[in-house]
């Protein structure tokens, strides 16, 4: 059994970009294709279902929320061409879900203030890092994050805590699980299954893709300040409205996968997690620990580090090394920051799905009696079966719980 999972972590097949129009339409129309539970659950939910211009299903919600669905499949997480925590290269399998096509707006996240009345965590005393100056400030805010925005602009200064309150108030006001990405969900909807270096494919981004470190970012803050590009103007030298660059939309027709806010991650960050990372649905390594702040320049930090992922419109266009200054709006590019920041250039983006995000009791590795697409362990352990190009069969456990067998 260890050689068979072995190989199949080591063997990289070429990802196989999946062709969803026909069955997409399929589950739309209900005709021809038996349509997946998530999808009549949305269907039922949604105030419309529709196929967007890349041939995927969206979904409509109150408060203009949008969401594309991703179908099941596989693809390859990693790269060979960044830091040493995006190795090694593995397959992933996952489970259909749904992920937000733009940003949380700051007009969405106002609606969800004014019905709870919800204090943010910089408003609580944590502060927000601000770009000008480069430090924590404590009169700042979502509302007055030390720039000026409109309602179509990506809400910011928001902690991993704020975000996560926000699904939970969506979550219960439409009878749909909303959560944040896990971070293997994020990077397949921002780069499909072909191993592209951005979302919209492996060119260097330019002014007609993405909000990143360009010019205007240079004259605000000046040459020195991170790794600006003098060469690209992209019109904004701090957010911009979230539907504002249709060219760089991901395979999917998914918005700002790169630049303009970097987004939360459920996942606990952990720099080896490739090296074991579950076949099936991952959703990041287990945690259970006490917060511990320390200081940095500029500010704090603490032991409580979440993924985030995309870059923003501070962030250089990924052909530097950080050492050279500024994060990266790369899609294979991997970052975390504490789970109580609220930067100015942090923002989030909805999911849902049927992943079980934290452990359970685990139950034996064994292949179950009866031939059944999917079904529970005594332990209430999500079981699925998908199929394994390399033709050989096996289990394997995740610590997110969903036990795959390859037949």
């Amino acid at each position: 059994m260890l050689a068979v999972l072995l190989g199949l972590l080591i063997s990289m097949p070429e990802a196989r970009q999946e062709n969803v129009s026909e069955p997409n339409s399929g589950a739309l129309s209900g005709k021809s294709v038996e349509m997946p539970p998530d999808i009549q659950e949305i269907k039922k939910k949604a105030e419309k279902v529709s196929l967007n211009d890349k041939g995927y299903l969206e979904a409509e919600f109150r408060y203009g929320i949008v969401m594309v669905y991703i179908p099941e499949g596989e693809f390859i997480m990693g790269t060979t061409e960044g830091e040493e925590k995006e190795l090694p290269l593995h397959r992933v399998f996952l489970d259909g879900y749904w992920i937000g096509k733009h940003p949380v707006t700051l007009s969405q996240f106002r609606v969800f203030v004014k019905e709870t009345n919800y204090i943010t965590d910089s408003e609580k005393g944590e502060g927000s890092w601000i770009e000008e100056g480069g430090g924590i400030r404590y009169d700042v805010s979502w509302e007055k994050p030390n720039f000026k925005q409109e309602d179509d602009h990506p809400v910011v200064c928001v902690s991993w805590n704020d975000a996560n309150a926000y699904c939970g108030w969506l979550a219960s006001n439409t009878g749909i699980r909303f959560c944040l990405p896990t971070e293997a969900q994020w990077e397949r909807a921002a780069r499909g299954t072909d191993q592209r270096t951005y979302p919209w494919g492996d060119r260097l981004p330019d002014g007609s893709l993405a909000n990143f470190a360009d010019v205007n970012y240079r004259k605000k803050f000046g040459k020195e300040s991170r790794n600006s590009d003098p060469d690209v103007d992209d019109g904004y030298a701090q957010t911009s409205p979230v539907d504002a660059y249709p060219e760089g939309r991901s395979p999917y027709g998914i918005f700002d996968m790169a630049g303009n806010t970097i987004d939360w991650i459920h996942d606990w960050f952990d720099p080896g997690y490739y090296a074991q990372s579950p076949l099936c649905n991952p959703a990041g390594p287990v945690r259970n620990i006490k917060r511990k702040k320390h200081r940095i320049p500029g500010g704090w930090a603490s032991n409580l580090q979440r993924c985030i992922r995309g870059g923003a419109w501070t962030d250089a266009s990924g052909e530097l090394s950080l050492a050279e200054g500024g994060h990266s709006i790369r899609s294979d590019m991997r970052e975390h920051t504490d789970q109580f920041s609220s930067d100015d250039h942090l923002g989030f983006r909805l999911a849902c799905d049927y992943v079980r995000r934290e452990p359970a009791k685990t139950a034996q590795n064994r292949r179950p009696g009866h031939p059944a697409e999917s079904h529970l362990l005594p332990h209430g352990i999500p079981i699925r079966f998908v199929k394994d190009p390399r033709g050989v069969s096996g289990p394997a456990l995740s610590p997110a719980n969903t036990l795959c067998f390859y037949r």
